[in-house]
């Protein structure tokens, strides 16, 4: 899989996508509620922002899908 698939969402209707992010990110606000606080501090290697912790991930894909859906909210109105 590579490691930002815009291909793979190429040509879907929009609908469609965002409910397919909204299915995943419930699912991950179900994971990241299930932690322990001490949990969120854990780190991992990413290959291209190196050392992040779960809170830095959440962060970062908070402001990434709200980036996201500013862009889209000015296309629909453009339409």
């Amino acid at each position: 899989m590579p490691l930002f698939p815009d291909d793979e969402y190429h040509g879907r209707w929009l609908h469609r996508a965002l409910a397919m992010l909204s299915s995943v990110r419930l699912e991950h606000a179900r994971l990241l509620e299930e932690l322990e606080p001490a949990a969120w501090s854990r780190t991992g290697i990413c290959e291209v922002e190196g050392e992040l912790s779960i809170l830095d991930i959440a962060r970062h894909t908070t402001a990434h899908d709200a980036e996201h859906v500013a862009k889209i909210a000015r296309l629909v109105q453009l339409s």
